[in-house]
């Protein structure tokens, strides 16, 4: 399985989905634009209780993913780092945010 690098918490689930989905349009590996992203034919989004997993396999490219999972769980992820990606710095994690945690 591919490295998994921890993003932020977020208290709620609804502030986590939509982290995700920022991540997941703007901040994704190859540099594109969010429309050049959502053109792409295999962009695949589901829902589990409420937590958001987005996924893109381009056919000359590795998969993106980015999802939403509990806080409590990612620690035992397997290839799970608790290092915080550094991508961007609008936000950041704090002991005063243990609900639902972002790893791609």
């Amino acid at each position: 399985p591919p490295d998994k690098e921890f993003d932020s918490t977020y208290r709620t689930k609804e502030e986590a989905n939509e982290r995700a989905r920022y991540l997941f349009h703007w901040k994704n590996p190859w540099g594109h634009e969010p429309e050049m992203i959502m053109e792409e034919e295999e962009v695949h989004r589901s829902m589990k209780g409420g937590l958001v997993t987005y996924c893109v396999s381009p056919p000359d490219s590795s998969t993106w993913t980015v999802a939403v999972v509990p806080d409590a769980a990612y620690a035992h992820m397997e290839n799970a780092t608790q290092r915080r990606h550094g991508y961007d710095v609008d936000r950041c994690r704090t002991s005063s945010c243990p609900n639902y945690g972002l790893g791609y």
